[in-house]
């Protein structure tokens, strides 16, 4: 039989080291060599304990106190076997320990050393699963207990344990060192190790000094946290995704399967996810597909004509041809679906105890308390989402999470990847809820195009949209578009957003209209302390008021941009400070817009999406109106837009009549041509900004014809159009107004020229690209990090 040593390091120990010690004693695997290592007790209690337990040990090994580290490596050389448990001298092994590790080494003779489940008892109570050993985890927390049969040889090649490390932690760093020279471990998915909590202890005391601990490891193990280093770590150990086919992947920690049998590829792969390519795949599809399947997809297609294939649907199928793309919605199950009953009444068990409701003293003096976590987690999410607050504090559960993070009101550990960064240029993320055309979309598109592609980076992030006809417009602007309603479910969308910006290290974000990126702005900040974050903020809204919904998380956002006073004046009475406020104003490209007028065309322009917000079932009144005021229908109105209203109008202007004085041409590219044709244009919204479509019009030397709406007063004027309230009776004023520029081409020559000279002097897109640009020069190239 195999023998096993067992050190026990102890240092004014108490009565619970014959505890320790008869655990030990009491183990079923009984050739065993059990030492302590008495590290300069000089307490009374304490030699009465050593004194205690003389009869039950093989050998006491007095020092000079050294320290934790120093009392184990003292036990280890002294160990005559060529495996060693070391246990600390307030907690207890279970009988079958050292049989169930060393049965672990003897089925995996490459592991260096097997680890048990834990559970902790004392002052509090619960049962700590580890997971199967992972060096790539360990990099950045200790995910391993500091008890584990070890073979003797791989201590001797780690050089034991750091005797510097005497304020804690030592474990993990032994562990990082035995992963840095090949040397991993075994789980043993078993609760057989039982730590004490009884008060203040050495793991408190390492807690208090976590900070200059971790810069101590990282410093001494600088090969292994530098961000390549780490992407070949995570490559082997949990790589972001594999590569079934020919494709250059876009990120570092990728593999690439040379086989085409799934169970083969799964044999050889531990990713979670998997690109199968179609033809020649593109680069970013392995990040697209690590997200889509992280999001909860099983099997969906990517841009490319990839798929994205979980680990779990590759594993239930014979051949790759099998593989297709499958209903999102049946993607996500409850956790316990598809489990065995046993296996869900003992995750059920775990739960009920780590949260403490099996305590009777727990609920007895925080009753409300715990009558509130009997609701399980995922409702309590979702109550959060759907009333849009925090209801539910739901911070209590992250210690059962070490890697999750709180993301819009949802707990889960987000997705890590490494991209392959370029070092000569700086990134920037343009976040907006769309991809659709757009006057928001327009004026970010004019973002992008104002910066130099041979110093940013510069990439799209779009969080819910449903229109792609500008993606390809898009794809060839910018070097990513990441469209996440194609990825992720809704409610993952702001955990999707944290991990795209924290994995690529964005310098600058800029957001746009996303709530969800304010949702996570708040832990960005936390984790990328030099992260600029600016918003831009469009349109001034009585009813929906962004500003002070944002509020919140205002303090974290560094520059606030507004792109009129009206929208300045709002940011100033929610308390933004002036310092944080920057107008910049919308810019036309004159060049496409010629200054033409047409002989008398009656045509009337209205351009715009067909949404409840712009009002367009108004156009109805107005052209009933004006077909009254004229005594005839000798004009028409031009709708250019689609949207949800699109159908509706169609049939309000047939109840009404008057379906021959519209021209609907639904959604129009260009609507330089449609300006150059009409006499003018009209606007109906009732919340607006500065609305791209007016400065397009003034740029064509067009009077426009709009309502008083948000800033719309701050460029339409009596110089340049005509400006109407919403009040009764509105449609007879917009009639009145049109009538009277259709019947005068001088008036809308001379407005139309005043509407072009406002816009040459203070709507430029040179001026306005040059604004962005001066933007982000002026931020800071964040400082090179070596860590990954």
């Amino acid at each position: 039989m195999e023998l096993i040593s067992f050190v026990i390091p102890s240092y004014n120990p108490g009565p619970t080291l014959l505890d320790a010690v008869l655990s030990v004693r009491r183990q079923t695997h009984t050739a065993i060599e059990i030492i302590v290592v008495d590290d300069g007790t000089d307490t009374e209690e304490g030699r009465a304990a050593l004194q205690s337990v003389s009869r039950h040990i093989d050998r006491c090994i007095r020092q000079p106190n050294r320290g934790l580290p120093a009392a184990r490596n003292t036990g280890f050389r002294a160990a005559k076997s060529g495996f060693v448990i070391p246990l600390d001298s307030d907690d207890i092994l279970n009988r079958r320990y050292a049989a169930a590790c060393l049965a672990a080494l003897a089925a995996s003779p490459a592991r260096a050393f097997a680890y048990a489940d834990c559970r902790v008892f004392g002052l509090k109570n619960y049962v700590e699963r580890y997971e199967e050993y992972d060096f790539y985890s360990l990099l950045d927390r200790n995910t391993l207990p500091y008890a584990a049969l070890i073979r003797k040889e791989a201590w001797a090649a780690a050089e034991g344990y750091d005797e510097r490390m005497r304020l804690g932690f030592e474990d993990w760093e032994f562990w990082l060192r035995l992963g840095a020279k090949g040397h991993y471990g075994a789980h043993i998915p078993e609760t057989l190790f039982h730590y004490r909590k009884h008060g203040p202890s050495l793991f408190d005391i390492a807690l208090r000094h976590e900070r200059e601990i971790r810069k101590y490891i990282r410093e001494k193990h600088p090969a292994l946290y530098d961000y390549e280093s780490r992407a070949r770590v995570k490559a082997v150990w949990q790589p972001a995704a594999c590569m079934v086919g020919p494709i250059q992947p876009s990120l570092l920690d990728c593999e690439t399967a040379d086989v085409a049998a799934p169970q083969e590829i799964l044999r050889n792969s531990r990713a979670q996810a998997f690109v199968v390519a179609s033809g020649s795949g593109q680069p970013c599809s392995a990040e697209f597909a690590a997200l889509a399947v992280w999001g909860g997809h099983r099997c969906v297609r990517l841009p490319d004509g990839s798929l994205a294939v979980s680990r779990e649907r590759l594993a239930r199928c014979q051949s790759l041809a099998e593989l297709s793309p499958e209903n999102p919605q049946a993607n996500h199950r409850s956790a316990l679906m598809g489990r065995h009953l046993p296996e869900a009444v003992r995750l059920v068990h775990r739960h009920l105890l780590n949260v403490g409701l099996l305590s009777a003293r727990t609920w007895f003096t925080h009753p409300v308390q715990m009558a509130l976590r009997l609701i399980p987690l995922r409702i309590k999410e979702e109550m959060n989402r759907r009333t849009g607050r925090a209801i539910f504090d739901l911070s209590f559960y992250l210690q059962f999470q070490p890697a999750s993070v709180l993301l819009g009101g949802i707990i889960g550990a987000p997705l890590s990847y490494f991209p392959r960064l370029n070092p000569r240029r700086r990134r920037v993320a343009l976040v907006t809820p769309h991809l659709g055309p757009g006057g928001a979309e327009k004026v970010l598109f004019d973002i992008a195009c104002a910066l130099d592609t041979t110093q940013f980076e510069v990439f799209l992030i779009a969080t819910q949209s449903s229109d792609l006809r500008w993606l390809a417009k898009w794809e060839q602007t910018v070097n990513s578009v990441f469209d996440l309603a194609a990825l992720v479910p809704p409610e993952r969308v702001p955990g999707a957003l944290y991990s795209i910006v924290k994995n690529w290290r964005f310098e600058t974000l800029l957001i746009q209209n996303a709530l969800p990126a304010y949702s996570v702005i708040h832990e960005l900040k936390t984790d990328l302390p030099a992260i600029r974050i600016i918003d831009l903020v469009h349109a001034v809204d009585e009813e929906w008021d962004f500003v002070s919904a944002t509020k919140p998380v205002a303090g974290f956002i560094d520059t606030r941009i507004v792109i009129s006073e009206v929208a300045r004046a709002q940011m100033r009475r929610s308390g933004t400070p002036d310092a944080s406020i920057r107008l910049i104003r919308n810019g036309v490209d004159l060049a496409r817009f010629a200054l033409a007028q047409t002989a008398n065309s009656r045509r009337i322009l209205f351009a715009g999406r067909l949404d409840p917000v712009k009002r367009p079932s108004l156009l109805v009144d107005i052209a009933v109106a004006l077909k009254k005021r004229r005594g005839k229908a000798d004009f028409r109105m031009i709708v250019a837009g689609d949207g949800p209203e699109d159908a509706p109008l169609r049939e309000r202007a047939r109840q009404a009549g008057i379906t021959e004085s519209f021209e609907f041409l639904g959604h129009v590219p260009d609507i330089a041509p449609l300006l150059a044709e009409a006499d003018l244009l009209v606007l109906t919204s009732r919340s607006e900004g500065i609305p791209m479509v007016v400065l397009e019009a003034f740029a064509a030397g067009k009077p426009v014809v709009a309502s008083d709406a948000g800033a719309v007063n701050e460029i339409v004027d009596a110089d340049t159009g005509f400006l109407i309230r919403t009040c009764k009776g509105e449609a007879d004023a917009f009639a009145e107004a049109i009538d009277t520029l259709l019947d005068s081409r001088e008036l809308r020559v001379k407005m139309g020229s005043k509407a072009r000279r406002k816009v040459e002097v203070e709507y430029s897109l040179e001026g306005f690209r040059r604004s962005y640009r001066d933007l982000f020069d002026a931020v800071p190239p964040l400082p090179s990090r070596a860590e990954g």
